[in-house]
């Protein structure tokens, strides 16, 4: 079930041309967004996906009715033949009666950005000889400037990913493209239920790909260096708790430890007491003998000695 923007929570906001911002909501909180300045406060209790426009310091939220009735371009073909072209229309200061003095006066007593561009279109002279996208084009170029509407959304990998990328500092991420983190998704055969075991140092972000992709079932073990690990990236998805039950750490030097300790007590095992290898070797001691003498009585005469003192007994 979608639930409403509480206080506490991590947005996204998205204009158009991919202006993106990672905010956080709270009561009283001041938020800068595309050279505008407003409150938080309009936003909480609305759904995810709305759209606002910033009326003086408030953030408004645009009616429904409104956004389906916006004009878009008609077909080709769909223009009258007798109307207006550019061609005697000249690039002069002078055709837009309304100063800058004007338009930072209107925004101090609170007008909305529609109101602004109305009076733009009013003042200029040449807007009446412009055809049918020439004015299309001028309102759309003054609204971009003066109407800040935008959208609210839920916090995705691919909208953090892309975000990230483009910020200054995308070294800090290991400078990783959404593709990629796709494809490492994808190889890995990450998937609800799995058991996951990861080492990375972009602050999070393919940890919490990988969470948001389980969905809370299954175990993940991050491998960190230092007392506790980067999660910077995680905090950003509103992960409910039951989510993050099955997120564990384990310190890679406790895990070196453990693992020379393991080594060490394997070496012991393998090398026995010098008393048991002589009880188990199967290698006899060699013992020098003195050669015995030879049996006179039985006739053997194995050396010269013998033969002579054998002769000498039958004479």
């Amino acid at each position: 079930m979608a639930r409403n923007i509480c206080v506490g929570d991590r947005v996204i906001l998205l204009r158009e041309k991919s202006h993106l911002k990672i905010v956080e909501i709270q009561k009283g909180k001041k938020i800068a967004f595309a050279n505008k300045l407003f409150l938080a406060d309009g936003v909480i209790g609305q759904p995810f996906g709305c759209r606002f426009d910033i009326d003086g310091k408030n953030a408004v939220r645009v009616p429904t009715d409104q956004l389906q009735t916006t004009s878009d371009p008609q077909p080709h073909g769909s223009e009258d033949t007798n109307s207006t072209d550019n061609r005697n229309i000249t690039d002069n200061p002078q055709s837009q009666k309304l100063t800058q003095d004007d338009i930072i006066t209107m925004k101090e007593q609170g007008s909305k950005g529609q109101d602004i561009v109305d009076k733009l279109v009013e003042n200029s002279s040449t807007f009446k000889d412009k055809n049918k996208y020439a004015k299309e084009k001028y309102i759309k170029k003054k609204k971009d400037k003066h109407v800040v509407r935008f959208s609210v959304v839920k916090p995705t990998t691919r909208l953090i990913a892309t975000l990230l990328f483009g910020r200054p500092s995308v070294s800090k991420h290991c400078q990783l493209r959404l593709d990629t983190l796709s494809q490492i998704l994808t190889v890995a055969n990450v998937r609800s239920g799995c058991n996951v075991l990861i080492a990375e140092s972009c602050q999070g972000l393919l940890v919490g790909a990988v969470l948001d992709r389980m969905a809370g079932v299954g175990n993940i073990v991050q491998i960190h260096s230092g007392d506790f690990p980067v999660r910077v990236v995680v905090d950003n998805y509103n992960f409910p708790p039951e989510y993050l039950k099955c997120l564990h750490s384990l310190p890679m030097d406790q895990l070196l430890q453990q693992q020379q300790g393991d080594t060490e007590q394997n070496n012991i095992c393998d090398d026995d007491p010098p008393a048991k290898k002589l009880k188990t070797t199967t290698d006899k001691p060699s013992v020098k003998t003195e050669p015995s003498t030879p049996d006179i009585e039985s006739g053997s005469c194995d050396t010269e000695d013998n033969i002579v003192k054998s002769c000498d007994t039958e004479d």
